[in-house]
């Protein structure tokens, strides 16, 4: 009893503004990453706990979005916003969740002026590091229509999965972007339908994303209404995921890829809180460096410099298309397909890639990914294209392999004789060209397959009657096609 007069105590005088106090609290950490927050004039100061909904939970990071301070072991957190913060939010630590009964985990709470007590309640979600992460992008429905197809077969086999997955160990999801087309009416079905998964499911803001009819962050107002903060934070196990948002939105749909300087600073803020060790997955949108342009986006050269020494996985949307990149050294990025195929035209993405989801896996120290498709699962994960079927390579056979990267092996046989890997190639899928074009006839060049790098030729001889084709993935998996000509 004595010990929480003495800290209650200690809280009037901070919230009336006891600078002696203040200081004290602040030669703790001052932005590192034993705690603290470093104070600076203009601000209100606020107090707060994080709990089980019994006991406190040290150690917990909370932020305004540009200053960071931690609990202390009861819980217990005072920091001073930073004039004008929207959110304040905590970074949910290891085996915790906020609740996600909405459709989105509400690790957030809005900045009320006047406010100065925010409390967080959290509940258990795992004793085990170990989690399942599934990974979609772009569903993209711009009207009730092409909401309903969402929320048919593709949403009913993604709930399937989700809740298969989390009877193994934890499984959490997040959405890259795009959740819609500029229908922000559409944000409450979304949260709605998404709950059927069964698991806790976040999301990053997408170029449509924003209100096309306002100007700047005005215009992504629904989207934070619906979400909250569009940099954020949460450990999955011992992992930390970082989502950002960079665009910087203009208005009427046009945007710059870039990051914006508060996305910058929230990133650096946090950073100074994270060891060098914790494995990192970056969530955003447009992908950091642009394998279209072969160019990074704005302000990606400050964020890589960021990010050096972190072992880190971008995760990135926007493009339609399924590519793995390396960047840096210890940096790679996975850019995932479409949830939504071709604008919900037809099933399979301009790049080949059927539309589907990634799903990263951690087992102890072990982690591993696949591409999971609606159609099929994870069995197939390539297009078999024919002699005569590609017309930049017409006399070869093509594997369209879309979750491919470097570690992956295309061995081919020709009438038993061994002939070695197969070549990388430029290409496009054939039966994306096929089925868009009897889909849509006369379509524009926005519908234009999509010219990729995870592509393989085997070029069989005149007169050569069967090609075997024995294909080693990432983490071991065989599969084996035998193509007779």
């Amino acid at each position: 009893m004595k010990t929480n007069l003495i800290k209650y105590l200690t809280v009037i005088l901070l919230i009336s503004g006891a600078a002696g106090i203040l200081s004290s609290c602040n030669k703790e950490g001052n932005g590192s990453s034993s705690g603290g927050t470093a104070v600076i004039s203009g601000g209100s100061r606020i107090i707060g706990k994080v709990t089980d909904g019994k006991a406190g939970l040290a150690d917990v990071l909370v932020t305004d979005g540009s200053r960071f301070t931690r609990t202390d072991k009861t819980g217990f957190f005072i920091m001073e916003l930073t004039k004008g913060a929207e959110f304040l939010s905590i970074v949910t630590p290891p085996g915790y969740v906020a609740d996600y009964s909405s459709g989105a985990p509400q690790f957030y709470q809005k900045v009320v002026s006047g406010k100065t007590s925010y409390d967080f309640t959290l509940t258990k979600l795992s004793d085990s590091p170990d989690y399942n992460f599934v990974v979609m992008a772009d569903p993209q429905p711009k009207n009730q229509a092409q909401f309903d197809l969402f929320k048919g077969e593709p949403l009913e086999e993604l709930a399937n999965t989700c809740k298969a997955l989390a009877k193994d160990r934890m499984t959490i999801g997040i959405c890259l972007g795009d959740i819609v087309q500029d229908a922000m009416n559409l944000f409450a079905s979304y949260k709605e339908e998404i709950r059927r998964t069964g698991i806790p499911f976040y999301a990053v803001i997408g170029n449509h994303d924003f209100n096309k009819d306002l100007t700047g962050l005005d215009a992504a107002a629904d989207f934070k209404n619906a979400f909250g903060p569009i940099n954020y934070a949460f450990y999955l196990g011992n992992d930390l995921v970082v989502t950002l948002n960079d665009m910087e939105y203009q208005t009427a749909k046009k945007f710059e890829e870039s990051y914006p300087e508060e996305t910058v600073l929230f990133l650096k803020a946090l950073l100074a809180q994270v060891p060098k060790t914790t494995k990192l997955y970056v969530a955003q949108h447009v992908p950091i460096h642009r394998w279209w342009k072969d160019a990074p986006i704005g302000r990606g050269e400050e964020v890589f410099a960021l990010l050096d020494g972190y072992d880190v996985t971008f995760l990135s949307g926007h493009t339609h298309v399924q590519n793995i990149t390396p960047l840096r050294k210890g940096i790679h990025d996975h850019n995932i397909s479409g949830f939504l195929g071709a604008w919900w035209i037809i099933d399979v993405c301009r790049d080949g890639t059927p539309r589907g989801y990634e799903i990263f896996s951690r087992t102890g120290t072990s982690l591993s990914w696949v591409y999971h498709t609606v159609e099929t699962g994870d069995k197939v994960q390539y297009e078999i294209i024919r002699p005569g079927q590609s017309s930049r390579n017409p006399n070869s056979i093509i594997l369209n392999t879309w979750d491919v990267d470097d570690d992956w092996k295309f061995e081919w046989f020709q009438d038993g004789t061994p002939k070695g890997q197969m070549e990388r190639v430029n290409d496009i899928s054939y039966r994306y060209a096929t089925e868009i074009a009897a889909a849509y006839p006369g379509y524009t060049s926005t519908y234009d397959p999509n010219v990729n790098k995870h592509f393989f030729k085997a070029t069989p001889d005149a007169g050569a009657k069967q090609v075997v084709i024995k294909i080693t993935g990432h983490f071991g998996q065989k599969w084996e096609e035998v193509i007779d000509l």
